[in-house]
């Protein structure tokens, strides 16, 4: 479903890496212990931290324009629905080689049933969110656990910002060699083949350190658990400081709201509403310091946290995506487009006339900037994770129906879809309006796109009651049509039509060797070079031809239209089966006409 780029991460990792190095620096985490209870007097609530429990996320190098909006290997948390895998890594201290060395003595060993206890604990995080109500649907977690990964070092006798060591240690032995200097990249190639595997949405990492033999259960800075905004990672230990792995829950659904872009709002964080972040950089409403105190919120301070009303305030909500919700629709899924081709030719006399659509989905636009203690840091890449699930048409206005509607490829369940419609009884003569609209699989529902069809349809003329009389007719000489010799086809490798075929692989029977087509028609092969590339080079790729048609695109003819990158409409029997130009380059025709021919290749 995704195209991932996994590995153009590693050309930015050691930027990325000191970046992150210096943003731990900078930033508080989760965890400041509470004060240890004497004998018999209970302890106190658990304290929060001073400062934030975030990271800003590392520093993404840019994309190249890709087809369609999925996420990129960049993009592995954007906003809160759909599904998301996380990967649960328990990070064990081995003793042996590795990025600590010496290697730190082992205080800590990881159990089976402590660390069903974990995922227990962590799944139960997860679950506050998929029962919140005004949530996207469908909204899933799939765990991926990866049980104890070694390290050379002792994570929890060390200082928080000292995870690039053991973190670089245990994605090395997960089979992504990483160094301190590069574990981001390592982070990134591991979750996007754990999402790809998982066939979901997003990804992210839990790193769950073991404390249980530790004094305080945090690290030696005083810090217990942290995440990434939006990725790629959260930290946690077994013992969350004063909260405890009972409340390990808790701790998980708090870190996950920053995952997908949820900010602190416990005073102690030194929030402010000035501060905005998210896909919809969402203002820090609900920050105690001088916002709202009246909601009691996930991302809030303990007492909030613990109360079991505990809910998710306006402006996480807003952070994570779950803006304007009607029912299980948010803005950040209201993506679903339509579009119709106009008929032809128009008046008809088919009175069952066969349309032609697509069905899409066009990312939300992303809003910024995001700012953070004063600091502009942009706005996200736009991204949709819509499918297609469903496409419907009607006449005149009237009630939409799937009857007579086939997708092309047997069913609907991508980004983007082509299909057709066929009315199932005649349509009287005269000018109407054929509308056709789409639902993507989170029940968010197109504008209608139409078309204006005159049908006209010939109808016999009704026989008197005495009986319809066939005059005599006088036969006419029937003139012998002047014949145009048919060009015969050339051995391999002529090329009678000139598009770069010779007429030999367009007479053969595989359509992606250049068969089935017409060696006289030299539209019907979209090799046409472009973008500055060679000249036809018998190959329909990504680049030169694709990409070509895209950056002319010329739905009325106006610049930047050029006549070699447009196709008029199919001639059939095949949808490759193109003709000359028709004065435009757009979406269903021309853009869909040659992706369609992707990789047909004459060479």
């Amino acid at each position: 479903m995704h195209e991932h780029r996994l590995r153009t991460a590693a050309r930015a990792a050691a930027f990325i890496a000191l970046a992150l190095t210096a943003l731990l620096l900078m930033s508080g985490v989760h965890g400041t212990a509470p004060p240890s209870a004497s004998a018999g007097v209970p302890a106190p609530p658990p304290t929060m931290p001073s400062g934030p429990d975030f990271l800003l996320p590392p520093p993404a190098p840019v994309q190249p324009a890709l087809l369609g909006s999925a996420p990129t290997a960049f993009q592995l948390a954007s906003y809160m629905a759909g599904s998301a895998t996380y990967s649960v890594v328990f990070v064990e201290s081995s003793g042996g080689v590795g990025e600590c060395a010496p290697p730190d003595a082992e205080s800590e060993d990881w159990d089976g049933a402590r660390r069903a206890t974990v995922l227990a604990e962590i799944a139960g995080g997860l679950s506050f969110w998929t029962s919140r109500t005004g949530r996207p649907d469908p909204l899933s977690f799939v765990v991926d656990d990866h049980g104890a990964q070694p390290t050379s070092c002792e994570p929890i006798s060390r200082p928080a910002t000292d995870l690039d060591l053991w973190v670089a240690d245990t994605l090395t032995a997960l089979g992504y060699p990483s160094t301190p200097a590069d574990w981001v990249a390592g982070a990134y190639a591991f979750i996007n083949d754990r999402r790809a595997a998982k066939a979901t949405d997003w990804g992210f990492i839990i790193f769950v350190v073991d404390s249980l033999n530790d004094g305080d259960g945090v690290f030696t800075d005083g810090k217990f658990a942290f995440a990434f905004l939006n990725g790629p990672a959260m930290v946690l230990t077994y013992d969350n400081d004063g909260w405890g792995i009972g409340n390990m829950d808790l701790v998980t659904a708090h870190e996950t709201g920053h995952i997908f872009g949820a900010l602190d709002e416990y005073a102690s964080s030194s929030c402010s509403t000035a501060d905005s972040w998210g896909y919809l950089n969402s203002a820090n409403d609900s920050c105690n310091n001088g916002g709202d105190t009246s909601d009691l919120s996930i991302m809030g301070s303990s007492a909030e946290q613990l109360n079991p009303a505990v809910d998710v305030s306006d402006s996480a909500r807003r952070a994570i995506g779950w803006r304007n919700p009607v029912g299980s629709v948010v803005d950040v899924v209201r993506t679903s487009t339509a579009s119709v081709m106009p008929y032809a030719p128009d008046p008809s006399a088919d009175d069952t006339p066969t349309y032609s659509a697509s069905a899409g989905n066009t990312a939300f636009p992303p809003e910024g900037p995001r700012v953070i203690g004063g600091g502009d840091h942009g706005t996200a890449a736009a991204v949709s994770i819509s499918r297609v699930a469903a496409a419907e048409w009607n006449l005149n206005g009237g009630t939409f129906t799937t009857d007579g509607v086939s997708p092309d490829g047997g069913a609907f369940d991508e980004e983007l879809e082509t299909y057709i419609f066929t009315p199932s009884s005649a349509v009287p003569n005269g000018t109407h309006s054929f509308g056709a609209r789409s639902t993507n699989h989170f029940g968010h529902v197109s504008d209608a796109a139409t078309d204006i069809l005159t049908i006209a349809a010939v109808t016999p003329t009704p026989c008197p009651t005495s009986g319809c009389v066939t005059p005599a007719s006088t036969p006419t000489a029937t003139p012998t049509p002047a014949v145009t010799p048919t060009p015969t086809k050339q051995p391999f490798p002529g090329d009678t039509d000139g598009d770069g075929c010779p007429d030999q692989r367009e007479n053969g029977s595989d359509e992606t060797l250049g068969g089935l087509r017409n060696y006289m028609n030299a539209w019907d092969f979209y090799d046409v070079g472009g973008i500055g590339g060679p000249a036809p080079d018998g190959v329909v790729d990504l680049l030169f031809d694709v990409l070509g048609v895209i950056n002319h695109y010329a739905p009325t003819g106006a610049p930047p239209y050029d006549a070699i990158y447009d196709r008029g409409p199919s001639a059939g029997p095949h949808p490759w089966n193109m003709t000359a130009p028709d004065g435009a380059i757009d979406l269903l025709n021309d853009i869909l006409g040659v992706i369609r021919q992707f990789d047909h290749r004459c060479t």
